[in-house]
């Protein structure tokens, strides 16, 4: 049996593709889709990724031909939903007797919609895949999927969380192009993406959690290291760690770091976390193992908004853990949030200068945007607000209310301060050198026109080009 995965692209126009460098970074493997062809390739299946944020439209459309598969796997969230229809429609036409697979994020959160609107999609998967998925198809399991049957859609709840994460087998990473992605930070090259914990404890008002990720749980350090010595053998030299927070459990970390610091592996490797679950002898243990770069998520210069947010940190504790991972000898990448309701201009100034006084080697300024599921869009949902999520999931037009969050205007204001909020940090020749210095050349160039990008963008077309 055959079996295609597909990741669509959340950006349409080949023109604003630059931007995601600004949105994550560059592009990095589709993690979730690696772990679900590595199960499916244990039971026996073939199986083939398309990710289409490197392939032309036409392209894709020979390669599924090509390809010929009895089912087809399509990745959605909320960002990709709309290219996933699409792509699903087109496969419906052109093999009429391929079963369409959804899961991800957007399917756990709105299963019956997406099957009750969308007639291309014929089984949705609820929660992780990599079990249920392999035994659906081996007509062992019904649970943690939704069905239409009879013109009724079924949904029958998620199936257990995966518990032991070392039980999976590692992502199968010779089934995708490794060299075209990238990571804008990164120096060293080939780069790939790992993940070594699943979940996130902590309740920040503006992530979008589904019941999946409140289960947090870790790999073995085993079994962590012997993934990167993998990685290493494959000829990558760099890893980028994606977990939440990676640095949850110490004592899981040091043990990693002993491990790879006795293998001697010519790898380096970033991670993300928070500020609160890192210390000193944390950061000197991963320097010395050969981590290079950490991602926080600091997300406001302003202890009024950062209660707000259910953050749980503050400032002074962002200051003295920036300069102490800078003084380990790491690269810091610094990510915000700009116009977070209740803000007002006072605040927002107060982050830009808070970010420029950190120093970080690379920023990321995110205008506020209300997430499914995240407690402050459920909060405003109750107060009377449209749920235009929902409403797109329905008929894929986003129809965002004319809000007026603290003293901005969602989406269109948000996007101005957000390119006056790059443009205050990166034009400054100190910041560029330093910048010009810490990435590849190739890609230091793709920055530049990216940013230049963005700032048309923004400032000519208000973020509606």
């Amino acid at each position: 049996m055959k079996i295609l995965l597909i990741l669509p692209d959340e950006i349409s126009s080949k023109l604003l593709r630059p931007l995601r460098i600004f949105n994550g970074g560059g592009i990095l493997p589709p993690l979730g889709l690696l772990y679900i062809a590595s199960s499916l390739k244990k039971y026996g299946y073939d199986v083939k990724i398309l990710d289409m944020r490197l392939e032309n439209f036409d392209k894709i459309i020979t390669k599924i031909l090509k390809f010929n598969p009895d089912f087809i796997g399509i990745s959605l969230t909320i960002f990709t939903l709309k290219q996933g229809v699409r792509i699903a429609k087109i496969c419906k036409e052109i093999l009429p007797n391929c079963k369409i697979i959804i899961g991800g994020s957007l399917v756990t959160l709105y299963p019956k919609e997406l099957l009750y609107h969308y007639k291309c999609f014929d089984i949705g998967f609820i929660g992780e895949a990599e079990s249920t998925l392999p035994k659906f198809l081996d007509r062992n399991t019904t649970c943690g999927i939704a069905i239409r049957k009879n013109k009724k859609i079924i949904v029958n709840g998620a199936c257990q969380i995966i518990k032991d994460l070392d039980s999976l087998p590692f992502p199968d990473r010779k089934l995708i192009a490794n060299e075209k992605y990238f990571y804008t930070a990164s120096k060293r090259y080939p780069v790939t993406s790992a993940i070594s914990s699943r979940g996130c404890p902590f309740s920040c008002k503006f992530c979008g959690k589904t019941p999946v990720i409140l289960h947090t749980r870790f790999r073995s350090p085993n079994n962590v290291v012997r993934e990167m010595e993998e990685c290493y053998n494959m000829g990558f030299k760099e890893v980028v760690f994606y977990d939440d927070i990676f640095t949850l459990n110490k004592k899981r970390v040091l043990k990693m770091c002993n491990l790879l610091k006795k293998l001697k592996l010519d790898l380096v490797w970033s991670i993300r976390s928070r500020i609160d679950t890192i210390n000193k002898e944390l950061l000197k243990k991963m320097r010395k193992a050969g981590c290079i770069r950490i991602f926080y998520g600091i997300e406001s210069g302003s202890n009024y908004i950062l209660k707000l947010m259910d953050k749980k940190t503050n400032v002074k504790m962002a200051e003295r853990i920036v300069r102490l991972t800078k003084r380990v000898g790491m690269d810091v990448v610094a990510s915000f949030i700009i116009g977070y309701p209740d803000e007002d201009i006072e605040t927002v100034k107060a982050t830009i200068k808070f970010a420029i006084k950190l120093k970080p080697d690379f920023v990321i300024f995110n205008p506020f945007i209300f997430l499914p599921n995240s407690p402050i869009y459920l909060e405003f949902l109750k107060n009377g607000m449209d749920d235009f999520y929902l409403n797109f999931v329905k008929n894929l037009k986003f129809n965002i209310p004319n809000l007026q969050i603290g003293n901005f205007q969602y989406d269109t204001e948000l996007k101005q301060l957000v390119s006056q909020a790059y443009k205050k940090f990166y034009l400054n020749h100190k910041v560029m050198i330093n910048v010009f210095k810490k990435t590849n050349r190739k890609h230091f160039l793709k920055l530049l026109y990216a940013g230049g990008l963005f700032t048309l963008y923004n400032t000519i077309f208000n973020g509606k080009l």
